[in-house]
């Protein structure tokens, strides 16, 4: 990857992040009746707040991205094989949904109903992704696709799910607007990496030597 695709590649991030987080702004605020008195001031620095927000979320999506890529490369290393380092994030991935479930729940004081939809929402649209995934590569890619839709998302998503919830039963608004952009983007780089790349390429070489001057 030359320098020259890596900032594309980053570029794109961005906006989706960007487009993600204004969407997902609009509909929050659209709910809000109080941010339409003042002539549409309050929805248009909301807005623009969203939007600055998803450019931020994108930004520790693609650090998260490569610092996985990273890892991953030399745990091929370590483990040389394929179907153990896959195992390996199977129970990194059960260890996170039972880690959201129970600590959110001791240590946060959510309630079960709150948490519940957080794990649904990150299995299912990773069991997606990754399934997309596999269908343009190859199975290979299915849990180390699902890894960072749970685990990574998960981790990013720290800041926001530390905030105590304000409605039993519903998930804090702060969950659903960092999730949503964090989704979009970690999703748009596990899907576009293997077209900009040649192939297997990012299994071979860490992202520290796969950027290199155009």
């Amino acid at each position: 990857m030359t320098l020259r695709k890596w900032f594309s590649f980053y570029l794109s991030t961005l906006l989706v992040g960007a487009l993600a987080s204004f969407v997902t702004g609009a509909l929050l605020l659209w709910r809000d009746t109080n941010v339409f008195q003042t002539g549409g001031v309050d929805l248009a620095y909301g807005l623009f707040t969203f939007t600055y927000m998803g450019l931020i979320y994108a930004t520790l999506s693609h650090m998260g991205f490569f610092a996985y890529l990273t890892v991953h490369y030399f745990a091929i290393g370590l483990f040389r094989s394929i179907k153990l380092l896959a195992g390996v994030q199977v129970v990194i991935i059960l260890f996170t949904i039972f880690d959201l479930i129970y600590f959110r729940m001791t240590i946060f004081s959510f309630s079960f109903e709150e948490t519940l939809p957080l794990v649904i929402a990150l299995l299912f649209f990773g069991l997606i992704i990754a399934y997309l995934k596999t269908r343009e590569t190859n199975m290979a890619n299915f849990f180390s696709t699902l890894f960072v839709m749970v685990v990574i998302t998960a981790v990013e998503l720290v800041p926001a799910m530390q905030i105590a919830p304000t409605q039993q039963g519903v998930v804090t608004q702060s969950v659903v607007a960092m999730l949503i952009p964090l989704l979009a983007t970690n999703a748009w780089q596990v899907m576009r990496l293997h077209r900009i790349l040649p192939r297997k390429s990012h299994e071979e070489q860490p992202p520290v030597q796969m950027i290199k001057q155009s």
